[in-house]
């Protein structure tokens, strides 16, 4: 038991400053008591159904601000870490040398230059990826979900669950997607020069 709460408080020091008060009080009992030689201190069994009883709580706490969306929109990010457990909405000029992990879907009406995008659980949606002088950029999303780009330079890399494909030449209207028979399927416009 020490040692579980000892890596739950771990878990949860990146967070702990956003929890309500009192959970912060309980989580420094539940600290005290399970560090070290501690747990000798206690002084009856009641003691020790009460840190039970405030763990419970704390585990609830933590599943319920887990189970809540938090979606993110932004007009640009630059030299950035975006996370949201939601979706993600860049609505301006776009994302450069950009990391961005969401929950849910991710739409990018500007440009994706160097970086990645990557959604667990939605699709993406890019108005442009990649440059023509190959800066690395790379787009992920889960097996099911779909790819949408308005242009897309060479370099590029799409993955979709496991497979990959490498953009060789610039393309617009991209979809890359799996079909009915569990094929990858790239579909696209050539671009005219």
């Amino acid at each position: 038991l020490p040692a579980a709460v000892t890596d739950l408080l771990t878990r949860l020091y990146d967070i702990i400053a956003v929890l309500p008060e009192d959970t912060q009080f309980k989580l420094a009992d539940l600290g005290y008591y399970f560090r070290g030689i501690n747990l000798m201190r206690l002084e009856n069994i009641e003691q020790l159904r009460l840190l039970y009883r405030e763990l419970l709580f704390i585990a609830g706490c933590v599943r319920h601000e887990n189970s809540m969306r938090a979606d993110l929109v932004l007009a640009y990010a630059l030299n950035s870490k975006l996370a949201a457990s939601g979706n993600v909405v860049v609505t301006g000029q776009g994302c450069y040398n950009t990391d961005v992990d969401a929950g849910g879907d991710v739409k990018v009406w500007g440009t994706v230059r160097g970086g990645y995008i990557s959604s667990n659980k939605g699709a993406v949606v890019l108005g442009e990826a990649g440059s023509e002088i190959g800066i690395k950029t790379s787009v992920r999303v889960s097996a099911g979900q779909h790819v949408y780009i308005g242009r897309v330079h060479p370099g590029v890399r799409i993955f979709v669950g496991r497979q990959r494909i490498l953009v060789s030449e610039p393309a617009s209207y991209v979809h890359v997607y799996f079909d009915s028979r569990g094929r990858l399927q790239f579909s696209h416009l050539p671009v005219m020069t």
